[in-house]
């Protein structure tokens, strides 16, 4: 009994590097480097976001706030620095891969963003009502502007949170 047990624990034990070996190895054709990218751009979303949505000549400057929690689903806000709007609630943050959704309800519209990371920048597609453009949002630094909350007397950011977004600063 205690030998077919050890045989038994062995066998487990192979099948699980079996497993974890395959988990781990590139698909026949593709080399292990360019499956790294999807893996990186899964965890790049996470952190604070500067840049634009272009809609015709108009841009508007945004900053984007991306988070995830223990269970692994992500969440976020926005600012808005031309309408003083600073931490509205993103709705539906999806990411899949490189790719990535989100939303805002601004009222009777809901401003909707669907883009994609590539060499460290999220660009796609945004659309609200009627009004269709694209954005563009590079990393951005705490502390830096439109990058995050700014350290208080101890280094540490501000957050004031209200019924209808958070305050940073």
């Amino acid at each position: 009994m205690e030998q077919r047990r050890s045989l038994l624990t062995a066998a487990c034990a192979l099948a699980v590097m079996a497993l974890v070996s395959c988990a781990t190895r590139a698909p026949a054709g593709r080399s292990a480097s360019a499956v790294a990218p999807a893996a990186a751009a899964t965890r790049g979303f996470v952190g604070n976001w500067a840049g634009a949505i272009a809609v015709g000549a108009q841009a508007t400057p945004i900053v984007v706030h991306l988070s995830r929690d223990g269970s692994g689903a992500y969440h976020g806000t926005i600012d808005i620095p031309r309408e003083a709007a600073r931490g509205l609630p993103l709705s539906a943050v999806v990411v899949e891969g490189a790719k990535v959704i989100f939303s805002l309800d601004a009222g009777s519209d809901v401003a909707y963003f669907s883009g994609s990371l590539s060499g460290g920048v999220i660009s796609g597609e945004f659309t609200q009502g009627p009004a269709r453009g694209t954005f563009t949002l590079t990393p951005a630094s705490p502390g830096s502007p439109g990058g995050g909350a700014a350290p208080d007397r101890d280094g540490a950011p501000i957050e004031l949170h209200t019924a209808t977004g958070t305050l940073y600063g």
